[in-house]
């Protein structure tokens, strides 16, 4: 594991992954539509508003209490009790039984057996957002509801429900976004869905998580964003502080690795990048990203702490404080999907996503 600037080591490793004079390395997408190939510049990309955007969630739900990083992911943050499900992958239906064999005789407990198992999103409780894409209203843009997204950005079927993989079936949402749909690299760069929550008091303590396998990947040399969690914007919309999490194919092998993003275009300097992070394609990924802001840091000022844990380890894979521009973000927001792909011409990637959760504090 290793850390350097995206001025050296990002910039390097685009220019080894972008051959061909594929435009710069930078973040997602287009503010009112997703086929303006115009790249950003500024390493904070166009807002993460998509092309149906409500407004955003207020967060005024049921505020969860603290995280006390139950489970094996507690890394050095202190939560005070755990966000959601466990970091051990997907999760299934719980375990409701008691060991005994089940009484078979008894008509109420043969009614009982029929009825359909819960899906993940009716096992969780205390959460800021929950969809597993089992349930009626999946994958809807709904701004009043909980379950529903900020916006989805789609052309066609680049973003749609499946039931060919799931870490908890029967489904999952899979997003394509398809090479050269456009023409002479016209096409697409951004294929997602958005949630952003705004708490009236801001956002001290956040845990994202999610389930990821990656199917099919340019048979070029190129990358994107697979997922983007920001926590500030200009009045425009760019991306000013957050975190992303890189995808990269090699014309040779296929999926090459993945690696870690932080964005701060709003305390200048270059974007930090960690890399390789241990997620792998063919496979699903569970991923659980913590972010604490507070008031202290190493300098004096504000602060960050951020850890990435993947597949249940108890180890992050990513642990790391960081300057940060205030003690509370006014919001949190995620994208996942192919969120900004680098290449408008070789971005044939196919990810499917499954049980997106989101805890807020």
């Amino acid at each position: 594991m290793k850390r350097a600037v995206r001025a050296a080591k990002y910039l390097a490793i685009c220019g080894v992954l972008t051959a061909g004079g594929i435009g710069a390395c930078s973040s997602d997408d287009s503010t009112t539509s997703n086929t303006n190939t115009n790249l950003p510049t500024d390493g904070g990309g166009s807002p993460d508003t998509g092309t149906s955007a409500n407004s955003p969630d207020s967060g005024s739900g049921t505020t969860p209490s603290p995280d006390s990083g139950g489970g094996a992911d507690t890394g050095t943050v202190q939560m005070s009790d755990d966000a959601g499900s466990p970091d051990t992958g997907s999760t299934g239906s719980p375990d409701t039984g008691t060991g005994a064999a089940a009484d078979t005789g008894s008509p109420t407990d043969a009614g009982q057996d029929s009825a359909p198992a819960p899906s993940f999103c009716q096992t969780q409780a205390g959460l800021d957002f929950c969809d597993d894409f089992d349930l009626a209203g999946s994958l809807s843009v709904d701004g009043g509801a909980a379950s529903a997204w900020t916006s989805i950005v789609s052309s066609g079927n680049e973003v749609s429900i499946s039931s060919a993989q799931s870490s908890s079936p029967p489904n999952s949402l899979l997003v394509q976004l398809p090479d050269n749909d456009g023409g002479a690299g016209n096409g697409d760069q951004s294929a997602k869905v958005v949630k952003q929550v705004t708490p009236a008091n801001g956002v001290t303590q956040a845990i994202y998580e999610f389930d990821m396998y990656i199917a099919t990947v340019p048979l070029a040399n190129t990358g994107g964003f697979a997922t983007d969690f920001q926590f500030d914007d200009t009045a425009g919309g760019t991306d000013q502080f957050g975190f992303r999490i890189g995808v990269f194919a090699n014309s040779t092998i296929g999926f090459d690795h993945a690696d870690l993003e932080h964005n701060h275009p709003v305390l200048g300097g270059n974007d930090n990048i960690i890399s390789p992070v241990p997620i792998t394609a063919g496979a699903w990924n569970h991923v659980k990203i913590v972010v604490a802001y507070s008031g202290t840091s190493d300098d004096g000022g504000n602060g960050v702490a951020f850890q990435l844990y993947v597949n249940g380890s108890a180890t992050a894979a990513v642990d790391e404080t960081f300057p940060a521009p205030f003690a509370k973000a006014p919001f949190a927001r995620f994208a996942a999907g192919m969120v900004y792909a680098f290449d408008p011409v070789n971005k044939d990637w196919g990810i499917y996503y499954d049980n997106f959760t989101l805890k807020l504090q």
